[in-house]
């Protein structure tokens, strides 16, 4: 199984609460990181690297934070773990023939497709599914 790294799905957690902010309202990182269940030590240095790569804005000082630089449905699952984890390639480098150099690309680009989905869709899901009722007996 392709695996990911806790980081990027700490970041797509809290890009995701950001995106259920209102907009341009900083929140701070103490309140992401209780919200999200992340250590903040950790949640600060993914912070800034999402900042550094264009996904994140901060305001200084009492009633800053961070929020979206970017619309919600601009930013992509996999725009996030590329910021994080860079670009990597399961057909770069030793693949063990053609049939598996081919079965190799083809794996990369279903795992592109999946990763494509925009925050705003993640956000309309959560939304989604808060709004149904569920009943237990």
């Amino acid at each position: 199984m392709i695996g990911m790294s806790n980081k990027s799905k700490y970041a797509l957690a809290v890009v995701l609460e950001l995106a259920l902010q209102k907009k341009d309202v900083p929140i701070q990182i103490k309140t992401l990181a209780g919200t999200r269940d992340v250590p903040k030590k950790y949640l600060e240095q993914i912070l800034i690297e999402l900042k550094k790569q264009g996904l994140l804005k901060s305001v200084r000082g009492a009633q800053g934070g961070y929020s979206l630089a970017q619309s919600s449905d601009k930013i992509t699952v996999a725009d996030i773990i590329s910021a994080l984890e860079g670009k990597s390639s399961l057909a770069e480098g030793y693949c063990g023939g053609d049939v598996l150099k081919t079965f190799w690309a083809k794996a990369e680009q279903q795992c592109e497709d999946i990763f494509k989905v925009t925050i705003a869709e993640l956000v309309d899901q959560k939304r989604h599914a808060e709004s149904c009722l569920t009943f237990n007996i």
